[in-house]
């Protein structure tokens, strides 16, 4: 197993302290965090493939509208669940 010597910043070096994690758990969340991102990624390009595709082939649009019609278009998606029942003991 390779062992890499790495300086931390203050934030990176706090939140392992904090946390108490292993270079190997560290290493599998950067691993995540990477996944993630990726994912994020993905889904963006097929928002933007989709509003190429609904514009004829072009688009304009600013950062904020962007972001707000990405947003509105995930949340369009995402399966709404049922609320719980609270129930008094």
């Amino acid at each position: 197993m390779k062992k890499y010597i790495h300086l931390l910043t203050k934030e990176e070096f706090e939140k392992e302290k904090q946390y108490n994690l292993t270079e190997e758990q560290f290493a599998l969340l950067e691993v995540i965090d990477y996944a993630e991102a990726k994912r994020k990624a993905q889904s963006i390009a097929r928002f933007m493939k989709k509003e190429i595709i609904n514009n004829n082939g072009a688009i304009s649009i600013s950062f904020a509208k962007l972001c707000k019609k990405y947003n509105d278009w995930v949340n369009s998606r995402k399966r709404y669940r049922k609320e719980l029942k609270k129930y008094k003991n």
